[in-house]
């Protein structure tokens, strides 16, 4: 068997058209015409594909997806099943085809301010149409906060894959017990460490599918914490486990259709939401923070919430917002992701305040929104309860001074890091002549 080691690389124009349709051999293209261990942009998704050694187009090929952990661009994971499956004897495997897709922009699957779902969808539907994939041995895979997604697309797609792999990660969030429970039965397995931060998470996860008739396989280092328990050291590996589940295997006819949201299901995911918590929550949440699109939805139906904080979103979870009757304060923030600053301010431009107008809330905190256009404060103007308003790190203009002055039952402003100048600050000032205004 021949040494291999992965190596990424960026794959030139004429190796890309072999993702088009599959091609006679080329050398420069790797097998069968197409490119190897690199990145192409299938249905536009920069996408890391890799074929296995024995890959043949007149073959049904097994096909493994798989997510990547937060901002892990290198994404070591799909380098982990791709270099496995070149180093197999099993002819199965030595046909398969291992995308690994990238979270757009910030390497965050989990935000939910991409909708991801249907970016994946156009990926997978890209390869069944350009390639020939075994439909009954289609797989997935995640690490970390690509299991968390994960675990929202894998049990909302029950007749996509064979089997579910989760690494060091998982969750269900957005997902009903409701709808879970009336769905096809998809064989998951769990590969963690034992002392991993994100252990209850994943036990409750574990518990939820196993009590519902899931085969469930659950695998824990022992002494391992978070990021060192990728692989089995020992026991069944993903590889073994996924060649005795395919697809046809797990279908269970007249239970797999799509389950609507309904207001049913919405609690049933807010009790879920609530076990996670824990009971100290006393049946209800009445402060919550959250950078997941779909709790926000849940928490629409939590009878006591009262303070929210959104984290790296995008706009159209503003939606959601006046549903929640007794929500008072609600703050909007981006946070820096990682050692390369990324930052996922860059979805929510302000557009989303709109949906704000006659709302309960009295204290609104916007803060290091860099990419949102202040000249979407207007919207401010229609919110009658609002009386304290703080702003960090958005930049304010003349226009922004304007709507701000027009708040007239405004009794706090808080401002930092807006570059507004003395004299702006001055006119401000006269503008809201009863409202205190700091400038920090």
């Amino acid at each position: 068997m021949r040494s291999f080691t992965l190596r990424l690389a960026v794959i030139l124009p004429l190796c890309f058209l072999g993702l088009l349709r599959p091609a006679t051999a080329d050398p420069s293209c790797g097998r069968d015409g197409v490119p190897i261990n690199g990145i192409a942009r299938p249905a536009g998704m920069d996408t890391y594909m890799y074929f296995g050694p024995d890959y043949s187009s007149d073959t049904p090929s097994p096909m493994i997806i798989v997510f990547h952990g937060t901002v892990d661009i290198s994404n070591l994971l799909f380098q982990i099943y791709s270099e496995t499956i070149e180093n197999s004897t099993d002819r199965i495997w030595r046909n398969a085809i291992v995308i690994g897709p990238m979270a757009q922009e910030h390497g965050l699957w989990y935000e939910g301010a991409r909708q991801y779902a249907p970016e994946v969808d156009a990926l997978l539907e890209f390869m069944h149409r350009h390639y020939n994939i075994d439909r009954d041995r289609v797989y997935a895979a995640g690490w970390s906060a690509g299991a968390v997604f994960l675990g929202n697309y894998s049990y909302l797609r029950q007749t996509v894959f064979a089997g579910a792999v989760f690494h060091e990660g998982g969750g269900l969030f957005g997902v009903s017990g409701a709808q879970v429970s009336d769905r096809c039965k998809l064989p998951v397995f769990f590969q963690v460490g034992a002392n991993d931060f994100m252990m209850p998470q994943i036990e409750r996860h574990r518990s939820f599918l196993a009590a519902r008739g899931h085969a469930v396989v659950f695998h824990a280092e022992a002494g391992r914490e978070h990021g060192m328990a990728t692989w089995p050291s020992s026991g069944i590996t993903p590889f073994e486990w996924m060649r005795n589940h395919t697809l046809c295997g797990s279908l269970q006819p007249g239970r797999c259709e799509a389950q609507p949201v309904t207001e049913q299901s919405l609690h049933a995911q807010y009790r879920y939401l609530l076990s996670i918590m824990g009971p100290h929550l006393e049946g209800h949440i009445k402060s919550y923070g959250t950078g997941f699109a779909e709790v926000v939805r849940v928490l629409t139906v939590a009878p006591e919430l009262e303070e929210l904080t959104l984290l790296n979103l995008p706009d159209d979870v503003m939606q959601y917002i006046p549903k929640m009757e007794n929500l008072t304060e609600l703050s909007i923030e981006a946070q820096a992701m990682g050692e390369q600053g990324l930052s996922a301010s860059k979805q929510f431009k302000g557009q989303g305040l709109r949906f704000l107008a006659g709302s309960k809330i009295r204290r609104l905190n916007l803060s290091n929104l860099t990419e949102m256009d202040s000249d979407q404060l207007l919207h401010l103007k229609q919110m009658p309860e609002l009386k304290e308003l703080w702003l960090s790190d958005i930049q304010l203009n003349e226009g922004s001074i304007d709507h701000l002055g027009q708040l007239s039952g405004l009794r706090r402003l808080v401002i930092s890091g807006s570059g507004l100048d003395e004299g702006q600050l001055n006119r401000l000032k006269s503008l809201l002549s009863e409202t205190e205004v700091f400038l920090r």
